[in-house]
């Protein structure tokens, strides 16, 4: 077999067990049918044998016809019994195969261990403290390289950076799902691996961006928090995250099922039981995890009020790619390539005109309806994009009416490889995923697309087809302009054509040097 390093082997070891799990499955099925048939079809030779012989005992008199149909009607409940059991038997022993993959599960040793000299956690946290942390997922893939910073007791917090920064891992780690490689996370003047686990993570409130909700009533949804908690309790923690009111006007009230996953319930709503889930602990830490980045932005900014509403008085640390649900933060620590580039409030950052005051520029200058179904960009931020930033500003005020609005649900796909549209995208809220198609790998990722990055440029200049898959990650709103209406634009003008070809040539140029 032809060597194509580390991910060849990978794959030619998955090659192996697939087809080992092929043939299993094959004569699993091949089994499965074979106990059936063979039991029915002997069952129904006996009783043909049985019928015949009794018949010939009848014609000898030896037996006596009722004597032969009664045996005859006993074998036939027998017989079907029998072929009942024999039909469920595959199933039993697929259900103990099952029940071995479970026992095997569960008898996993998890990764993180609880220091057989854990302490409660005290009744005062202090501040928080990552102290040199690094960390990575694999031993070849190093995420955070030495993180330092300070949290105050009582002050609001928010980590903010492009996709892969690892923002979202100091979450990780905070709660506890991994330990760091080096260095220590400190609270309350203690390492946190030195509390027991559930004493720590009974002081963490925590929301994430996809509400982790059960088929199960309210009550008990809010519940699952504190299992002891008593029902006026949960009703507080209800009215704190105003949810409430809207429960009490369901006709079953609290004993309502929210359906599969929260289906039942709009995504507000399963953010707001979330939230009151995290209330009823009465959190000295409240953490939030892309909390409302999948909500349309009435929804987003209702949400946000009433965080920042229950954050007072408390520890709160968020993750956002979101700038303006970070702004009202007292500290906001900017992530890039695993380390903090910057830190200070939001205010300060857009002062130094740094990485923050980048990040903040390019998610402004764009208008979005409430329920996120449509959206407009303002000429000024047209100059930001380099192909139009040579443009004067009377030109991208026309150019910005072009540009229509499109909504894409997760999973969806914005442009395919390979297709021949020509539209050119901003993404004006949401998060998509590049993926390029590789010999042998399938779709690969190579980038992540946030707030106010755009692709398609080649597409928009050349019509060229499609060099990547584009797909949304969570529901998106984008703004696109049409290679239809670009030409019509550039054609009053031989000037304006003739400018934009030499931007386009250079950026052709750039990205020839760069692939």
């Amino acid at each position: 077999m032809k060597a194509f390093g580390l991910e060849g082997l990978r794959i030619a070891s998955f090659g192996r067990l697939n087809r080992a799990w092929a043939a299993g499955a094959t004569r699993a099925g091949l089994a499965n049918s074979m106990v059936e048939r063979s039991t029915t079809t002997g069952i129904l030779l006996i009783q043909v044998g049985v019928l015949g012989l009794g018949a010939w005992m009848a014609g000898q008199h030896r037996i006596t016809i009722g004597t032969l149909v009664s045996f005859q009607a006993l074998l036939l409940l027998l017989s079907n019994n029998l072929l009942y059991v024999m039909q469920y038997m595959p199933s039993l022993i697929q259900a103990r195969g099952a029940m071995s993959r479970i026992e095997e599960l569960l008898a996993i040793e998890p990764q993180i261990q609880e220091n057989p000299a854990s302490i409660e956690v005290p009744a005062e946290i202090g501040a928080i403290e990552f102290r040199n942390v690094a960390f990575g997922y694999s031993d070849d893939k190093q995420i955070l390289h030495g993180v330092s910073l300070s949290i105050p007791p009582g002050a609001s917090a928010a980590f903010v950076g492009g996709s892969g920064s690892g923002k979202s891992t100091m979450l990780n780690l905070l709660l506890r799902f991994y330990d760091p490689d080096s260095g220590s996370i400190m609270a309350g003047g203690c390492d946190i691996r030195d509390y027991s686990l559930i004493s720590w993570r009974r002081r963490l409130g925590t929301v994430f961006q996809e509400s982790l909700l059960f088929n199960q009533s309210l009550l008990e949804n809010i519940r699952m928090a504190r299992p002891d908690a008593r029902d006026e309790e949960i009703y507080d923690a209800a009215r704190d995250a105003e949810i409430h009111s809207f429960i009490e006007t369901l006709p079953e009230g609290y004993a309502m099922s929210v359906g599969e996953r929260g289906g039942r319930l709009s995504g507000g709503q399963r953010q707001r039981v979330s939230i009151a889930r995290a209330i009823l602990r009465n959190p000295a830490v409240l953490v939030l995890d892309e909390a409302t980045s999948a909500l349309d932005p009435g929804t987003e900014s209702a949400i946000n009020a009433t965080l920042a509403r229950l954050a007072a008085g408390r520890t709160s640390i968020s993750v956002t790619h979101r700038l303006a649900g970070a702004a009202a933060a007292d500290i906001i620590f900017v992530f890039d390539r695993g380390q903090v580039v910057e830190s200070g409030s939001h205010t300060e950052l857009l002062a130094r005109g740094g990485h923050y005051a980048a990040l903040w520029q390019k998610q402004q200058g764009f208008e979005i309806s409430d329920d996120g179904s449509s959206a407009t960009i303002e000429p000024g931020r047209l100059a930001e994009i380099p192909l139009l930033s040579t443009l004067p500003l009377p030109y991208l005020a026309e150019i910005a009416p072009l540009f229509r609005s499109e909504t894409f649900r997760e999973g969806d796909d914005i442009v395919v490889e390979g297709d021949s549209s020509g539209s050119f995208y901003i993404v004006v809220r949401g998060r998509v995923e590049v993926l390029r198609s590789k010999a042998l790998r399938g779709h690969v990722r190579v980038a992540v697309l946030e707030d106010g990055d755009y692709f398609g440029e080649i597409a928009l200049l050349t019509g060229s087809p499609r060099t990547a898959t584009v797909r949304a990650l969570t529901v998106s709103t984008c703004i696109a302009l049409d290679k239809e209406a670009f030409d019509a634009f550039l054609t009053r003008s031989p000037w304006l054509k003739e400018q934009i070809s030499q931007v386009a040539n250079e950026r052709l140029q750039k990205n020839a040097a760069g692939a």
